[in-house]
């Protein structure tokens, strides 16, 4: 039997509904904003001879993930074979990342791409998902490559970026991804150390991971000190005055 009261349950579900439909999508958007700002710090410590190397898988990896992104976008137009062809750019994405994680793993480039094939892998995935919405479980096995997929580069990212903006919005997004995944007290672990200026999102995000462990005295601690840590004109505050409001 429930431990709350009618008025508690429907606000529960009113938060789960909320976060359901725009938790994780909108975290994404980081990668455009600080990457771009790690990719202008990186300069200061790389050595400009690999760069130079790197910088040539680095836009073979950026071009096939245009093309990539330009058939997401007219995926409902496509043939079949089409459909087919977009799913093998992700492989051959992954392949070149490969040679960045494991040649010029130093360079920002190999971490800059790590966060962009993330997003493309996790933007497939959620396609696919999208699409097999009333179909049998077994159908979900690209949903599943692809959120691995994800995971993999932002795990990398996570443990190898020497960029704090690279390795503090690779921990956010996989937090949530792992929430996703039921994996909690992984994302407890990940959550752990302080972020430098992104010490609210990481509060915000130690919210969330309370609402799931039904701790909300603790989430609710969480999310006032994320406002206390996130500017006044972020407007991330919005987002997280709402889930504030939801709890019970």
């Amino acid at each position: 039997m429930s431990s709350y009261s009618a008025e508690q349950e429907e606000q529960l579900a009113r938060y789960k509904d909320f976060w359901g439909k725009y938790g994780n999508a909108i975290l994404w958007v980081l990668i455009i904003c600080f990457s771009s700002i790690a990719a202008y710090n990186g300069w200061r410590w790389y050595e400009a001879r690999q760069a130079t190397q790197a910088v040539v898988h680095y836009e073979k990896l950026e071009n096939i993930l245009q093309d990539w992104a330009e058939q997401h976008r007219n995926a409902a137009s496509l043939t079949p074979e089409q459909l087919k062809a977009k799913g093998e750019l992700l492989a051959q994405a992954a392949a070149v990342q490969n040679v960045l994680t494991d040649e010029y793993a130093r360079s920002p480039y190999a971490e800059r791409g790590a966060l962009l094939l993330a997003q493309a892998a996790h933007q497939a995935a959620v396609a696919e998902l999208q699409s097999n919405a009333a179909s049998e479980p077994r159908t979900s096995g690209k949903h599943n490559a692809n959120i691995e997929l994800a995971k993999t580069q932002l795990r990398w990212a996570s443990e190898h970026a020497r960029l704090e903006e690279y390795q503090f919005t690779a921990r956010l997004l996989l937090s949530g991804l792992l929430m996703d995944a039921g994996q909690l007290d992984e994302v407890e672990t990940l959550l752990a150390k302080p972020m430098n200026h992104f010490e609210g999102l990481r509060l915000d995000r130690l919210g969330d991971l309370f609402v799931l462990k039904k701790d909300h005295a603790k989430a609710r601690s969480q999310y006032e000190a994320a406002l206390k840590a996130l500017p006044n004109d972020n407007p991330w505050r919005a987002v997280v005055e709402r889930k504030l409001n939801l709890l019970p």
